[in-house]
């Protein structure tokens, strides 16, 4: 499963998964996200796919992902492919709003990718386990990692463990925030659901300390190491398969 909130940012320092665990024999079965718009009245828009694993242990009794839901999802690269155009049409959108512009979409010059906002990524324990979940994951579809050398990553593990966890349910884990601070039907574990509350967390936080959204994650962002997190990868990924 893999679990992401999207917002756009500028800046960043770097991050590898060496020395981090090693997931290479795990495989995506979920893949969502959910925009964090500026303006947190906004809800956002979201993107959300189950995956078709090959593994036969998906681990249903922590997701709640039966094999039948499963095996009716696209695969991986088909799954992916449609993600990436999701985040290109947030980008896309972000900028068409950001500009005066009355022109319709067909008309409008056509938009170089430098002028494109930066994507940012955000997920919990994402260093850890869904940002070298995803780097594996490419590598056994033999899809290259370019899209993620350009966007910018936030663990939102360090943002809790920043500002402390007294106030968040008392843990770090996500499963306590979904207990302290997310209503409604929300199902932990399922990748979508896990986005709403990490976003959710991550605004309540900005609000309760007087700040906007990208300011409060701005000290914690980080860009991917691509060299050393593919030298990493590639030695574990040899020794596994």
């Amino acid at each position: 499963m893999l679990r992401l909130y999207c917002s756009l940012l500028q800046r960043a320092q770097w991050f590898q998964v060496f020395p981090y665990p090693d997931v290479s024999s795990d495989q995506i079965v979920e893949l969502a996200c959910c925009h964090a718009p500026a303006d947190p009245n906004f809800g956002g828009a979201v993107f959300s796919t189950v995956v078709r694993a090959t593994a036969e242990d998906t681990a249903a009794h922590i997701h709640g992902i039966y094999p039948s839901e499963i095996a009716a999802g696209p695969s991986f690269n088909v799954a992916w492919s449609r993600f990436l155009d999701f985040v290109s049409h947030l980008q896309t959108f972000a900028l068409q709003e950001s500009s005066d512009s009355e022109c319709e979409p067909e008309e409008c010059p056509t938009i170089l990718p430098a002028e494109l906002p930066t994507v940012l990524m955000a997920a919990h324990n994402g260093i850890r386990f869904d940002f070298p979940m995803l780097l594996f994951e490419l590598v056994r579809h033999g899809i290259g990692w370019s899209p993620l050398e350009q966007w910018l990553f936030v663990d939102t593990m360090a943002l809790v463990q920043a500002v402390g966890v007294a106030d968040l349910g008392g843990c770090a884990k996500l499963q306590c925030l979904f207990r302290g601070h997310c209503v409604g039907h929300l199902q932990a574990h399922r990748a979508l659901d896990d986005c709403f509350c990490l976003r959710a967390v991550a605004q309540g936080v900005a609000e309760s300390i007087g700040v906007g959204l990208l300011d409060l994650l701005r000290p914690l962002v980080v860009r991917l190491d691509a060299a050393a997190s593919a030298a990493h990868v590639s030695t574990l990924w040899r020794q596994n398969n």
